[in-house]
């Protein structure tokens, strides 16, 4: 993790400009897809912030909503029977409120075969489903799958939010 993505992880509960690039990115024609900096799934006011700004409810809890997380098993992949796990996540409809969230870490790693079922589910979402996927290094993501999403990135815009 960058220094500066610790500094503002470390107080994002108090952060202005976490809340503004929150804000400015849920502000634009927002994507069922985003593409999020691993650290915001060590940090969990983070993700907390813009699941909250997304589906426009105050969340203290992931257990408030429809909330799935895909980790990679210690091997580093995820596996295909989690994968269909999070596809009927996906299909079905939100049993809290209006929206459903999916989050896969380490999208960089995933199977070539997991990423074409990705594409498949980022081409056309289901309503109310908002898939958040984790990544420590941007360039290491497949050119299909970057240009389906929204791109967390703090380097790129940082000046876009000051």
């Amino acid at each position: 993790m960058l220094f500066e993505e610790e500094k503002l992880a470390n107080s994002s509960n108090n952060n202005p400009l976490i809340f503004k690039f929150h804000s400015k990115i849920v502000g634009k024609n927002l994507s069922s897809s985003i593409l999020i900096p691993s650290f915001y799934l060590e940090f969990e006011g983070l993700l907390m912030d813009l699941v909250s700004k997304i589906s426009n409810k105050e969340i203290s809890c992931f257990s408030e909503i429809d909330f799935l997380k895909l980790t990679p098993n210690e091997n580093g992949n995820i596996l295909m029977e989690d994968w269909q796990t999070a596809l009927e996540f996906c299909q079905k409809t939100a049993l809290i409120g209006t929206h459903k969230f999916l989050v896969i870490q380490d999208i960089q790693n995933v199977s070539i075969n997991l990423a074409n079922a990705l594409l498949k589910i980022l081409e056309e979402p289901p309503a109310g489903t908002f898939i958040l996927l984790s990544y420590v290094r941007l360039g290491d993501i497949l050119p299909t799958i970057k240009s389906r999403c929204i791109v967390l990135d703090f380097k790129k815009n940082a000046e876009n939010f000051n």
